[in-house]
């Protein structure tokens, strides 16, 4: 062989060389990076972890806001329970809907505390049968929704003139009640790190 064959072989040789290992060292490169961002990493998998955390004590603490409201109401405390509300809340139970934490104040300051409604949620249980609570909350953890079933005691206060009601309160019955199943709908925001309700929803189910 000719020594310019030769050198051109050898040439040849290790350009096809070079461009093997170019090639190797851009796909290990590429690798590398997807390794990186895989949902494999420890770094990702930190993350999710902490994710599944925050929303695991996001729904206690909303299922805690609810186990509140119906616990305070029940109570007639009724000024905690305003306080459960944001400033621009609405509330849509009794046929009503109100809107402004004003008017959330005035329904259970003053229709739920002197008993004006012609009907009252006065106590609240769960029932095995009963389907159960839903909550979510978005990815940025400043709004959430949630739906809580319970059955509800609706009071109706007797107002009216009879013998049969005059009866009832000389025995110390100042209200006809019976429980219906109920699911509170309910959409919460966050504000300085405080779970808040934004909207209240009541329904017979």
């Amino acid at each position: 062989m000719k020594k310019n064959a030769v050198d051109k072989s050898r040439r040849s040789f290790f350009l096809k060389g070079a461009a093997a290992l170019g090639a190797g060292l851009v796909s290990a490169s590429a690798n590398a990076a997807a390794l990186v961002d895989s949902p494999q990493t420890p770094k990702h998998r930190m993350n999710q972890l902490q994710q599944t955390l925050n929303n695991l004590e996001d729904k206690e603490a909303l299922g805690q806001l609810h186990l509140a409201f119906t616990t305070l109401l029940e109570n007639r405390a009724y000024d905690a329970v305003v306080e459960l509300f944001a400033e621009d809340a609405t509330v849509e139970m009794h046929g009503i809907r109100l809107a402004g934490k004003a008017a959330v104040k005035k329904l259970f300051m003053e229709e739920y505390e002197y008993r004006k409604m012609s009907s009252l949620h006065t106590s609240h249980r769960r029932d095995q049968s009963q389907k159960q609570d839903l909550v979510s909350v978005s990815e940025d953890r400043k709004q959430a929704n949630g739906s809580f079933y319970n059955q509800v005691l609706i009071s109706t206060p007797i107002r009216w003139r009879s013998a049969l009601a005059d009866m009832a309160r000389q025995q110390g019955m100042s209200a006809q009640s019976y429980w219906e199943n109920g699911r509170y709908d309910i959409a919460f925001t966050r504000i300085r790190d405080r779970w808040l309700i934004s909207n209240l929803r009541y329904h017979k189910v």
